[in-house]
Parts: structure tokens; sequence; C-alpha cells
């Protein structure tokens, strides 16, 4: 093995020509640094500010990101999802249709609103009688309920403007026009913009066991409750495809592709 003093020397501790000494005091310096346990301590410390600094760092990053988190959900809480006009009228037609369907069912089917009863009354004079009969009271508010749904049912679908739920409302309308002729005969009368109208006085002067037989007649109360049934179908049908939800309350399509929020923060 050789080894050659001048060059390797030198080289290992960085010196040539007349810096050879100063290389050489540099070498004893840090010689004895190492020895008495000051470089050591000194690496110590440059490694825990290193470290002291990355997790400084992560830290910052961490409350960064939760900011940004607290940002979101602030945003999402002030900004409530809120119906669109068009989405209401959705909303409408299907509560409204639930309401026909409940009242036409309640005339149709109902066993106790017109079995005959022992009733009670009392005239101006405070004599009171008592006869069997129908509870024209009961069964005029039910009648009145149906008035009351069936038109708030045809106010609900012209304004949506969907065809497909227009369509319903007509066959609706059509089927009311071929039963108008029983449908007066306890006071009820269709009006110019389709409407159903109800006279209190005209009912309760009526054949109170007819009234079943005219929403039975020619199916009348199957017409209205299949299409309440489907224009409510329509109305969920159109409320999804419009996806008219959106999280700040504004019109966004699912046709929309790429696109998943309406706004950003």
């Amino acid at each position: 093995m050789s080894f050659n003093f001048g060059s390797d020397f030198g080289s290992f501790f960085s010196t040539s020509g007349s810096s050879s000494s100063s290389g050489m005091s540099n070498f004893l310096s840090d010689y004895a640094s190492i020895k008495n346990g000051s470089y050591g301590k000194l690496l110590k410390s440059y490694y825990k500010k290193a470290n002291s600094s990355s997790s400084s760092s992560s830290s910052s990053a961490k409350r960064t990101s939760t900011t940004v988190d607290d940002i979101l959900k602030e945003k999402m809480q002030r900004e409530k999802k809120v119906e669109t006009a068009e989405s209401k009228a959705y909303t409408k037609v299907k509560s409204t249709t639930s309401d026909l369907k409940k009242a036409v069912d309640k005339i149709s089917n109902s066993k106790t609103l017109f079995e005959e009863k022992l009733l009670t009354s009392v005239d101006e004079n405070g004599v009171e009688t008592k006869e069997f009969g129908y509870d024209k009271d009961a069964i005029y508010k039910a009648v009145s309920d149906f008035v009351k749904s069936y038109n708030s049912v045809l106010t609900a679908a012209n304004s949506t403007g969907s065809s497909s739920i227009t369509s319903r409302m007509d066959s609706m309308v059509k089927a009311t026009y071929d039963n108008r002729d029983g449908l007066k005969e306890l006071g009820i009368t269709i009006k110019a913009d389709n409407t159903l109208s109800i006279d209190k006085d005209a009912f309760m002067k009526a054949d109170m066991g007819k009234v079943q037989n005219v929403f039975k007649d020619k199916s009348y109360g199957n017409v209205l409750d299949a299409n309440a049934d489907m224009m409510r179908d329509n109305a969920n049908y159109e409320q999804l495809r419009a996806n008219t939800y959106t999280y700040d309350g504004t019109f966004d399509s699912t046709y929309n592709s790429g696109k998943s929020y309406s706004s950003t923060v």
C-alpha cells in the first residue's frame, strides 16, 4: 500500500502550497471539537431546529386546511338549500295531488260517512229533535274539501309549465265535464277557468244518497285518483331532472356536465 503524503494529505484537508498550514489548523480545530463533544452538541441543536421547523410547517398546513374546511362549513350553513320557483311549483303539485287523492277516497270509499245514524237537532226555539238520517254537515265538509283540493291541483299544475303535468290535468278536467250533470245535482258547478264551486244551500237540499254515486259513476273517482298519481310522478321526475336544489339556492341542471357545484369559495 502506497501513500503520497504530499498530495493525499493535502487533498484530504483541502490544502495545497501556501495554504497547508491553514488546512492543518482547521483539521486540529475540528478534531478538538469532536473530542470535547461540542461538535456533537452543535449537530443535535441543528437537527432539533430542523425538526421543529418541519413540525411547525406541518402544523401550519393543518391549520390552513382546517381553516378552509371551517370556511366551507360556515358557507354551507349560511347558504342553506333554497327551493327555486320551479321546484316549489313541483312540490306544490305533489302536495295538492296527495290531498286530492285523500278527498276522493273519503267520498268514494268511506263506510261511515254515508251511514244513516240517529241525529239530534235543535231548532231556533230550543226544541230538540232526534231522527235517523245522513250527517249532512260531515258530508258537505268532505265534498267541500274535494272541491278545494281539485282547484288547488289545477292551480299548481298550471304554474309548472310542464306539458306532462298539464296533460294529466286536462284528463281530470275532461272527466269532470263528463260528470257535470251529476255534480250539478249536488250544487257543484264548473267555472270558466275549469275550477269548481259549490253552493252549500243547494248541496244541503240534494239527495245525500247520490253523492257517492256521482264519484263512482263512469269511474269519475278512479280517473281523478289515477291522474293525480301520474301528476305526482311527473312532478317528481321533472324536479329530479332539473336538479333544482343547490346548496346556495341557484339553478343547476344535471345536464350541465362537469358541474358539481354552482359556486365556489
